[in-house]
């Protein structure tokens, strides 16, 4: 009976410790390399700009895939991007804002990136979201 006993212990000893090791490590921890995202729609495409491929989920992804003037921390709070340049408000009215990129920032293929590249953000968006008309650009350096 005493054996019985100490059996019953060992065995109920041993599935605690197999369950508080599996516990601890999980079966497929990610990576830092490995993004997981969970969303209701299908990717369709990677310029969100475009009319037919303006999902929350599009843009998402071409945010995590470029760099720019803001990113998110992880509170999330937007911060802005001070390695690729920056931004300032220049005047109120008429409403004026002031980019710079800073020195040495290329495209993946080595092409500098410049005002005109910054140019193109403004005046692609489909015609809904911006109207020509309303859109003044007064000086572009490279």
């Amino acid at each position: 009976m005493k054996l019985t006993r100490i059996a019953k212990v060992a065995i109920a000893t041993a599935a605690a410790a197999g369950l508080a090791v599996s516990t601890l490590t999980p079966a497929n921890s990610a990576t830092r390399s490995t993004v997981v995202l969970v969303t209701s729609n299908q990717l369709t495409g990677l310029n969100p700009d475009v009319t037919n491929m303006n999902l929350t989920f599009n843009g998402e992804v071409a945010y995590m895939q470029g760099f720019g003037f803001n990113y998110y921390d992880n509170s999330p709070k937007l911060v802005q991007n001070k390695l690729f340049g920056s931004y300032k408000i220049v005047s109120q009215k008429p409403f004026k804002v002031q980019y710079t990129v800073n020195k040495g920032k290329v495209w993946s293929d080595g092409t500098p990136i410049t005002g005109v590249d910054l140019l193109l953000t403004h005046v692609i968006p489909p015609v809904h979201i911006h109207s020509p008309q309303n859109l003044v650009i007064q000086q572009i350096t490279k």
